[in-house]
């Protein structure tokens, strides 16, 4: 078996692992540093060794736009905790900072947030 194939099988293989025993977002901090630091040429070569669509992996990447605080929270969060990627796009997807705390305080205490988000605006917002 030629070299390359081997070491793409042996990064398919680690970058498994990692995706299976974290977080979204531990895995959006993994993937970035490994495309800064040339491991991988691109989020599309790293989707494609990990068997998922390049979408999936914007996806995950866009957790990397949270807010600071929001990050730790999330790295640091018990297990007990069930927070999902899913429920964090709509955080995500807000510029502001602000909007992002809120969205993600009104997630976590289970209420529904006051206001719509459409389009990355608050419904109703003119």
């Amino acid at each position: 078996m030629p070299k390359a194939t081997i070491l793409a099988e042996e990064k398919r293989e680690k970058l498994a692992r990692e995706k299976k025993k974290g977080t979204s977002y531990a895995l959006a901090i993994t993937l970035e540093r490994r495309v800064r630091n040339n491991e991988f040429r691109d989020y599309a070569e790293l989707a494609r060794l990990a068997g998922i669509t390049r979408a999936r992996m914007t996806q995950i990447t866009k957790l990397l736009d949270l807010a600071p605080d929001i990050q730790e929270e999330l790295l640091f969060m018990p297990p007990t905790k069930r927070v999902t990627e899913r429920n964090l796009r709509p955080v995500a997807a807000q510029i502001a900072w602000p909007e992002q705390r809120r969205l993600f305080t009104s997630m976590l205490s289970g209420q529904p947030a006051s206001k719509h988000i459409v389009c990355g605006r608050t419904a109703g917002a003119k």
